[in-house]
């Protein structure tokens, strides 16, 4: 930016990137593959214990089968948990980065105007240039050469 008149089409695309990395994030919140995982294991582990106990005779097997449907009960209950939660995720994730958004806004305009008076002060002293291109014309090499103490005796004689 030069003069600070592109605001406007900076913070377009500032404004269409993070539109992009927010529908890009948000459409990563899904269920993880530990939440799979756990429920799947959760659900054979209870049809495991389920079948096992059905087949076997005696008052052990009502035991078993209570404790295959709980086991069964509780990898259901934490999928719906979980599910249900997605839409929280996703909001948080969205309000996130919309914070982001908002203040990286905030820096691109404070950079814009630093940029701008950057730009202003630099002028400024190049304008000077001339005084010092001036200056150092008018100098001349022997008012500068270093004479020994001897010889500026003998001129002042």
């Amino acid at each position: 930016s030069r003069d600070w008149s592109n605001e406007q089409q900076l913070n377009g695309d500032l404004y269409q990137h993070y539109s992009n990395r927010i529908e890009q994030a948000v459409a990563a919140v899904a269920i993880t593959g530990g939440t799979w995982a756990a429920v799947i294991i959760g659900g054979l582990l209870g049809l495991i214990i389920l079948f096992s106990s059905a087949s076997g005779p005696g008052q052990a097997n009502t035991g078993g089968i209570l404790i295959g449907l709980l086991i069964m009960a509780a990898a259901g209950a934490y999928f719906y948990f979980q599910h249900s939660n997605l839409e929280n995720r996703r909001q948080q994730t969205r309000e996130a980065l919309e914070r982001e958004r908002d203040e990286a806004q905030r820096i691109l305009k404070a950079g814009l105007a630093e940029l701008a008076d950057l730009r202003r002060e630099v002028a400024r002293e190049d304008a000077k240039a001339g005084n010092v291109i001036e200056l150092l014309s008018a100098l001349s090499s022997p008012q500068f050469i270093l004479k020994r103490p001897e010889q500026a005796r003998a001129i002042a004689n």
